[in-house]
């Protein structure tokens, strides 16, 4: 639970804008409650020598990596935290540009195809029950320019998601995410997630079916591969299924809470349960995946999906980093996944993709 003392917080006199635009990060943890991070980031491959808060932010593949130097800590120089009408107060001096446009190129087709071929192939032979491909679809245009009307955009939306992102000098990435991988609170002695798949589009669907066979059972396979993974800590609590209502889309979600008493276990567990079967594969299996991440487009997804957050001595919240997009440069690159089953159809997949990448769009107000 937030603080209610941190809301009303003061801007320190001593944070810049232009600094925290140039290299920063923000996290949201709850529907009213932000943490921003001012650069420059230094960055290890542990928490060894911290007190303060890191960033958390490793590659979607850095779990395959059999050497550990590669940064995924990031020690900010300054940090701070509050409401939404405190971060709305320390953008409101930051010029608005919406003048740059993305120029977006048509999503990519046949290495989607590629990946969802796969993965039926191994369905068919029993190797595994289901894995999550991927679609990119790519754009020109200065996101550095338009940097701060994302900021405001994505904390002044009061939805069922979560505003993230992270950036320095010409690169970086930001969305909203639906999907918290796992926060923990020393004094509560808890890790809380969730079971986040099956997608429903709102313009396509005025009513939800939740007997649809194929999304229970892609739901169901996520929920079992948590408790897989979580299996050495005590279940407190697993809630009954619901649908969560987005701007743009529907989910199946799952709550989960368990019994976690330190920062060791907390590490241990989210080191366990990335990637859950709502974007790897499962049953898990390394040698699959070692496979599935040669795949061309596997290889170039880097932070998509991959866990984003913060961890304290004292604490932690870890998003899922779906539903954003990353740049370099003028590059900039929307990818989006979809869960493959056995009962799968392509077309319907391929139509989830593009409604994923479409919402993105429209959430970070970047349709063109």
């Amino acid at each position: 639970m937030t603080n209610t003392n941190l809301l009303n917080l003061h801007i320190p006199e001593d944070i810049s804008l232009d600094q925290f635009l140039t290299e920063g990060a923000l996290l949201q943890t709850s529907k009213d409650h932000f943490k921003l991070f001012i650069g420059p980031f230094e960055g290890s491959s542990s928490m060894a020598g911290t007190d303060g808060p890191v960033i958390y932010s490793p590659e979607f593949w850095s779990f395959l990596q059999s050497d550990q130097q590669e940064h995924i800590y990031f020690k900010p120089r300054r940090f701070f935290e509050g409401s939404r009408q405190l971060v709305k107060a320390f953008m409101e001096k930051a010029a608005a540009n919406k003048s740059t446009q993305i120029v977006w190129k048509k999503p990519e087709f046949s290495d989607f195809r590629k990946q969802y071929d796969w993965i039926q192939k191994q369905i068919s032979a029993g190797h595994f029950s289901k894995a999550v491909p991927i679609a990119i679809q790519r754009g020109d245009g200065d996101i550095r320019c338009r940097l701060a009307d994302l900021i405001h955009r994505i904390t002044n939306q009061e939805t069922n998601n979560f505003a993230y992102g992270i950036w320095s000098g010409q690169r970086g990435m930001i969305g909203t995410t639906p999907e918290v991988l796992c926060g923990w609170d020393e004094n509560q002695s808890t890790l809380q997630t969730m079971a986040l798949a099956g997608t429903w589009n709102k313009q396509k669907h005025a009513e939800i079916n939740f007997l649809d066979p194929k999304i229970q059972h892609e739901h169901n396979l996520v929920v079992q591969d948590i408790q897989a993974q979580l299996v050495h800590l005590d279940q407190l609590e697993k809630s009954n299924t619901e649908a969560i209502e987005l701007p743009h889309l529907f989910h199946l979600k799952t709550r989960l809470i368990y019994r976690c008493n330190t920062l060791k276990e907390y590490i241990h567990s989210l080191v366990r349960q990335h990637p859950t079967a709502a974007l790897g594969v499962y049953p898990r299996s390394l040698g699959y995946m070692k496979t599935f991440s040669e795949f061309d487009l596997q290889k170039k997804r880097g932070r998509f999906g991959a866990p984003f957050g913060y961890i304290s001595l004292q604490s932690g919240f870890m998003l899922v980093g779906i539903r954003n997009i990353m740049w370099a440069e003028n590059q900039v690159e929307l990818f989006a996944g979809c869960g493959v089953t056995a009962e799968s159809q392509f077309e319907a997949e391929w139509n989830e993709i593009i409604d994923k990448q479409e919402s993105v769009k429209k959430m970070l107000g970047i349709e063109f």
